[in-house]
């Protein structure tokens, strides 16, 4: 439980700017396994209702440790309401084709471990439902450290055609600088990163969402994601927690 204990400080967002930004997209009916996804999203009402995010979720993962909290159900849906302001989703020229996020892990870890297959059990649910990013179904993809040598990183990424990476728990002993470096990768792939964990924004981690707590809270490392290749619209920048180049957190 030792890689949780750093799960303990949360930056919050405004309840009703973040009520006004993303209800919208809670419109619909609700599946079977989880109460935080409809379909069909609607995209075109007006920002300005109350968001309920208190419903069950298809998983939940918490360590014995209060600090630590998981749900890639939410974290999930939260990637695509944001990606939604995202301007660069336009010029996509993968239309069709399966929009990867790849899941960076260790199995030799067990928190890594375990949140890694709660990633990967959304995989039979998403078949059956007509979730997309980039008007691309999406599909969870399992990418082990331990299963190969550190320096095919990028091979496995490419092989897998992986669009967005996942940060979870990775355990820095071996490699001190290993979040850094796969941060690095990242934005020389152009490929967005996003985890639950506001410590990894200072390794360059582009979106966080934090969980804990009533309402879920954002955070975008606005350096990271630009290098990452993600352009954010101003209506979404004003209403969330920005950290900039600085280091500093623009908190409404």
């Amino acid at each position: 439980m030792k890689a949780a204990a750093g799960w303990r400080r949360w930056v919050l967002l405004s309840p009703v700017l973040f009520s006004s930004l993303f209800y919208p997209w809670y419109l619909g009916a609700r599946p079977p396994l989880s109460g935080l996804f409809s379909s069909p999203f609607s995209y075109d009402s007006c920002l300005l209702s109350i968001f309920p995010f208190d419903t069950f979720s298809l998983s939940q993962t918490q360590a014995s440790d209060p600090g630590y909290y998981s749900d890639p159900a939410k974290e999930l849906e939260l990637l695509i309401k944001v990606l939604k302001f995202e301007r660069n989703s336009s010029s996509s020229s993968r239309q069709g084709e399966s929009l990867a996020i790849g899941i960076i892990n260790q199995k030799s870890d067990s928190i890594s471990s375990w949140l890694a297959a709660d990633w990967l059990a959304l995989n039979d649910w998403l078949k059956q439902q007509p979730m997309r990013i980039y008007n691309r179904p999406i599909r969870i993809v399992d990418i082990d450290l331990d299963s190969f040598a550190p320096d095919l990183l990028e091979e496995k990424v490419r092989q897998e055609a992986v669009d967005f990476v996942y940060l979870g728990t990775l355990n820095p002993k071996k490699n001190p600088e290993l979040l850094k470096n796969i941060c690095r990768l990242c934005s020389k792939l152009k490929l967005g990163t996003f985890t639950a964990n506001p410590e990894q924004l200072d390794s360059g981690v582009a979106l966080v969402f934090s969980l804990k707590g009533e309402k879920p809270q954002i955070i975008i490392n606005l350096e990271a994601a630009r290098a990452q290749g993600l352009n954010f619209s101003s209506q979404l920048l004003n209403l969330v927690n920005v950290r900039k180049a600085d280091g500093n957190t623009n908190q409404d």
